[in-house]
């Protein structure tokens, strides 16, 4: 099963991420027969010009644990997936041509191939122009 954790592009997101990580931590140490492995961190909100963006991915590339399964460039801020949400809809029904529905499925790609290629992360495996998974 997969595991991953989705970050907001802020500071107090940031720090939930880091105590998300930590109860993790605590589950390990109660159940080390039963390996929890974090499968992505998916950085959400992006806007590579604001400060927090920035930060944020900073942040998440200096841990350890973190940055290894750090989803780059992560999901861009996109209005449509506003709208999609207000219209109870999925990105794919509401706007399959925005760039937020480019993304994700980016990320299901990612998470793919992670499940069939052995010690292989998500970080750099992001192409615009990739078929649907």
């Amino acid at each position: 099963m997969k595991r991953f954790l989705i970050v907001v592009c802020a500071p107090l997101a940031l720090i939930g991420a880091h105590q998300t990580l930590a109860g993790v931590r605590e589950i390990r140490a109660l159940w080390p027969d039963r390996p929890l492995t974090l499968s992505l961190v998916l950085p959400t909100n992006v806007n590579p010009q604001t400060h927090a963006t920035r930060a944020t991915f900073a942040a998440l590339e200096a841990d350890a644990e973190l940055g290894p399964a750090l989803f780059r460039p992560g999901i861009r801020q996109c209005i449509d997936l506003v709208y999609a949400t207000a219209a109870r809809q999925t990105i794919w029904e509401y706007a399959p041509k925005s760039r937020a529905a480019d993304d994700y499925r980016a990320v299901l790609q990612a998470l793919d191939a992670s499940a069939t290629v052995p010690d292989r992360t998500a970080h750099g495996t992001h192409t615009q122009n990739s078929p649907v998974v």
